[in-house]
């Protein structure tokens, strides 16, 4: 079939309600690759969270769709619709680069890796009528004179930008896939160009979707130096360690950083240990809190149960430390063994993963074995947690630590209670395989 020279990016549906607009953080990839496209192939994006996609492209149209774990099963009914009615697909994302052979099995194509080394020869090969079945990344891209993500082709109201500063880390904790699919080392773009992004947006509200925004700590200095007269607001993702450097701290909130993703885990440091998660010290833990909390950040805690340590005392040992830290938000994620990870392949060679619907793969159910609790209890204590954590009192008693953003922390605060109050104790427990 011939390629038409339209192409529509989309971005599946990660659970099965959508949410409303303006109210996530838009990713990143689709207005990306949007860029990356020559001016005369007309691209189109669709964000299947906040609106419906249409399978009537035409045939030869080109429907690229990039995939999450997640997302994985609802992507491959996508490809399937489109496939009948003549519509060449592509794949890419951090599951089809994870599983390429299966990807392959459901897509006429799959991207391997950062599309920007790629998808020049993907467009050469789409107008020649010789796309491949499979392009590789044998390289990963050096971040130098990206073109500006095209977020006018996004339907849907943006509250934050995301912006991205850097890629990579070489911390490798095992249930983390970053490492493989952006490299074992910290890639920073060039300031300036950052800069310049950010300026040419005309926008006030920004997001890092940098996995360490502070990872290579001159780098960081010199960014957050150059934000300051722009006078934005934004929140990112860190390392609690970046709590030991104050001057990169207040930098940080001088630059107008409101809140930071940070992984905290655990409590438990067989758990840490068993993440290898090197850059966490419990025992640092506190003082580190307070010295991010003390320059008026807020903390947006990531938590993970169910590593081969925990015991049912865990959930008790992560909300009391909350509790008395008064952290502002936290995720309370279950460990989920994503394919491409050091975990994955760990439990597979185990025999402890009992489900292999990727759609179950959201870090809010229980797809493996625990050793120290069943997977029902794995899910009730991680469902308890967040109820208890974003009780109104809790919420409250927590204000005045973080009153540096009073509406920010009063708005995430009723977000996050809604998530949890809104699904049924232990109903993501998927049904085990005998």
């Amino acid at each position: 079939m011939g390629f038409t020279g339209k192409i529509e990016l989309i971005y599946p549906l990660y659970k099965e309600m959508r949410m409303e607009k303006g109210r996530r953080i838009p990713q990143l990839t689709l207005p990306l690759v949007a860029a990356l496209c020559p001016p005369e192939i007309e691209v189109k994006i669709t964000d299947e969270e906040v609106e419906e996609i249409d399978f009537n492209l035409g045939r030869g149209s080109v429907a690229g769709v990039s995939m999450m774990t997640a997302q994985a099963k609802r992507g491959y009914e996508i490809a399937r619709e489109f496939r009948k009615k003549g519509v060449i697909t592509i794949a890419g994302g951090i599951h089809p680069s994870s599983l390429p052979d299966e990807a392959a099995a459901h897509f006429d194509s799959v991207v391997v890796g950062e599309a920007e080394c790629v998808w020049d020869s993907v467009i050469t090969d789409l107008k020649r009528g010789e796309l491949k079945k499979i392009y590789r990344s044998e390289e990963f891209f050096h971040l130098r004179n990206l073109p500006s993500p095209k977020y006018d082709l996004v339907k849907n109201k943006m509250f934050y930008t995301p912006v991205q500063a850097s890629r990579g880390c070489p911390y490798r904790c095992t249930f983390c896939s970053v490492t493989k699919f952006y490299g074992p080392k910290f890639r920073s773009r060039p300031v300036d160009e950052i800069i310049t992004e950010i300026k040419l947006s005309g926008d006030k509200y920004f997001f890092f979707v940098d996995d360490n925004i502070v990872g290579n700590p001159k780098f960081a200095k010199e960014l957050f130096t150059k934000l300051i007269p722009l006078k934005i607001k934004w929140g990112g993702q860190a390392i609690l360690g970046f709590g030991n450097d104050r001057e990169l701290v207040e930098l940080a909130a001088q630059s107008g950083c409101l809140g930071l993703f940070i992984g905290i885990e655990s409590v438990n440091r067989k758990s840490i240990k068993q993440a290898n998660k090197k850059c966490n010290k419990v025992e640092d833990y506190a003082a580190l809190i307070k010295q991010i909390h003390r320059a008026g950040i807020h903390i947006i805690a990531g938590t993970v149960f169910g590593f081969d340590t925990d015991d049912k005392n865990i959930f008790e040992q992560m909300l009391d430390f909350y509790k008395k830290n008064k952290i502002a938000y936290a995720n309370f994620s279950i460990l989920t063994p994503f394919p491409g990870t050091i975990l994955y392949e760990q439990m597979e060679k185990e025999g402890r993963i009992f489900e292999k619907d990727w759609s179950k793969y959201d870090c809010g159910s229980v797809v493996f074995h625990p050793l120290k609790m069943s997977p029902e209890e794995l899910q009730a204590g991680s469902d308890w947690v967040g109820r208890e954590f974003f009780k109104p009192a809790e919420i409250l008693r927590r204000f005045w630590e973080n009153r540096s953003h009073p509406f920010l922390y009063l708005s995430g605060n009723i977000g996050y209670r809604r998530k949890h109050n809104t699904h049924e104790p232990g109903r993501n427990v998927a049904i085990r395989k005998s």
